[in-house]
Parts: structure tokens; sequence; C-alpha cells
């Protein structure tokens, strides 16, 4: 099995469903009786981590608080998204590993750096630390922020001085409310050491369920250290909000799971089917609506592609 599933299965979890809004092109159209639909972003990846790519609209199964819907468009597109990195900057993250002479926030620089160099060529992106003072940077291209990550200069400026995480998450989802693509990532990369997340787990779920942010969160720990310690609670409350907006977790216990996990949901991002429905019109606007994305395959697409994992954003908001 893959690095790639080697890191999930480090954290007991399989996450499944990745979703974003998005409008797309090289569609296959099916006819709708209204303009008024949804747009889902689905990911459909095998026991390697390796994108299944060769589905069509017959293959999907959509249905929304357990009641089937017609799906009224289907496409497949690699489209740029906008990526913003928040990188825990807490004096735990500076700390040597023990068997390593590089620090979490090194082993992080490094991730991201990954990420960049496998990301579509067009994707923007910003960063912003927390753990101290929240530093900020204005959107970038992938060879400024890679050159940025790289000197490690004075390319961020001091905006404010906070020290929560939910103030950090705050200030990325509403710099991701001005991004110019329709797929917003929000990238954690951090210890799991502060014991914060608990503390505001709903005003973040609220947040990100509203503006369709996906969360991908990357738990680094060093497991020769005989002090390093995870906050567990923190780890719980992160798998289950990733679920719930269709992210991905992991705990990575070395530099080589770090670069493959950053590598592989780079890649799956460029990977993606788009999927359009017409929500139920006799709901209530302004609630939770769940939604459920199944995939039927043939005996012999089965045994070609083996176990299938889809992941998709487990609900929505409609205004």
């Amino acid at each position: 099995m893959g690095n790639y599933m080697k890191i999930l299965n480090f954290t007991g979890l399989i996450l499944l469903l990745l979703v974003f809004s998005i409008f797309a092109s090289g569609q296959e159209k099916i006819e709708s009786a209204t303009n008024k639909q949804v747009f889902l972003n689905v990911t459909v990846v095998n026991v390697d981590g390796e994108p299944v790519t060769d589905l069509k609209a017959e293959h999907f199964r959509l249905y929304e608080d357990k009641k089937p819907l017609k799906i009224s468009y289907f496409s497949k597109e690699n489209s740029p998204v906008s990526v913003g990195f928040l990188v825990d900057v807490s004096p735990s993250m500076i700390i040597n590993f023990r068997n390593n002479k590089i620090n979490r926030i090194n082993w992080g620089r490094q991730t991201a750096l990954d990420f960049l160099r496998e990301s579509h060529k067009d994707n923007e992106y910003f960063l912003i630390t927390y753990g101290g003072k929240i530093l900020q940077s204005d959107f970038l291209n992938g060879d400024e922020m890679a050159k940025a990550i790289k000197t490690d200069s004075n390319f961020i400026t001091p905006k404010e001085v906070l020290s929560e995480m939910y103030d950090a998450m705050s200030l990325a989802n509403e710099k991701l409310s001005k991004a110019k693509n329709q797929r917003k990532i929000l990238f954690i990369l951090s210890d799991e050491q502060d014991g914060q997340l608990g503390d505001y787990y709903k005003k973040i779920a609220d947040l990100v369920k509203k503006n369709g942010v996906i969360v991908f969160s990357l738990a680094i720990n060093d497991p020769t250290a005989p002090n390093d310690f995870l906050n567990f609670s923190d780890l719980a409350y992160r798998l289950d909000l990733v679920e719930l907006i269709g992210g991905v977790s992991a705990l990575s216990k070395d530099l080589k799971q770090s670069l493959a996990f950053a590598a592989n949901i780079a890649k799956e991002l460029q990977n993606q089917y788009i999927i359009g429905f017409v929500p139920n019109a006799s709901e209530k606007s302004n609630k939770w609506r769940k939604l459920e994305i199944k995939v039927e395959m043939s005996k012999e697409e089965r045994k070609k592609h083996g176990k299938i994992f889809v992941r998709h954003r487990q609900g929505y908001i409609l205004d």
C-alpha cells in the first residue's frame, strides 16, 4: 500500500469525501429545469491514494437528507484553487526533533514546498502563522510563495497581535472569502500540542460550513522524543471537523510521510469530478443539508479499480 494510505492508517481513520463548489468547463451537461444549481467537487481514490479518473455521470448516486436527487451537471476539470497555509509557530514547533537536525517549522516548510511543486501552476496562496503574533502574507503565486518559504525572509508583515487558533482561522476564512478561485483550501500544519481546538470547535465549524472552505490538516509529531505529546482531544476534534467539511487529516511521524501527504493532496485537487444538482425547493433555506454520494460500478470495473474511497463535503447551506 502506498505512502499516502500509510499516513491515513496511522491516524486510524480514512475520511470519506472531498467536495468544493466550482463551475467547470469541458462538461457533460445534463438537462435541468432551473438554473439554480449547487456544484460539488468529488474525489475518488483507490487504496494507494491514486485518483480514479475514468468514471462517468451514471456511476454516481446523490442523496440530500437521504432523499435521492437527480444529477443535473457532470464534468471533470483541472482548475486552479486558492490555498491558505495556516502554520503553528508556538514554542513547541521550534524544538528540534530528537533524531533529526530539523524542527517542526522547517519540516512544515518542506511539506508546503512539496505541495507547491505538485500543484496547479495557476493556484494562488497566502500564509498565516499563529501561536504568538498572527502574521499574514498577501496572495502570492506558486513561485513567489516557494521563494518566500525557502528564504524565510520578511515576506510576511504583522497585521494584528492575536494568539488563539480561532482568531487565526477567522482571519484565514475572511481572506479566503476574497480569493479569486471558486475552490478554497486551508492547509493547517501544527503539532497538536496547544489544546485550543476543542474550545472553539463550534465556531470554527460554523465558519467553514458557511463559506465552503475545505480543511486539510497535518499534525507533526516526534515519536522519538520522550517529552513529546499529542493532544488527543484536539486530534479528535480535528478529525471530526475535516470529515464534516470534506477534508483530510493525518498524523505524520516522519518527513517522508509528510511529503507524501502533501504531494497526494495536490494531485487529488487536479483530478476531481464536478457534480451539479438542483436543491430541494421544499426545504428551508439557511439550514445544513446533509449530502451523500455513492459510486456504483460493474463487477469488471470493481475488479479493475479494487476498493475505492469517495470524498465529498457532508453537507451545505443554501442561502
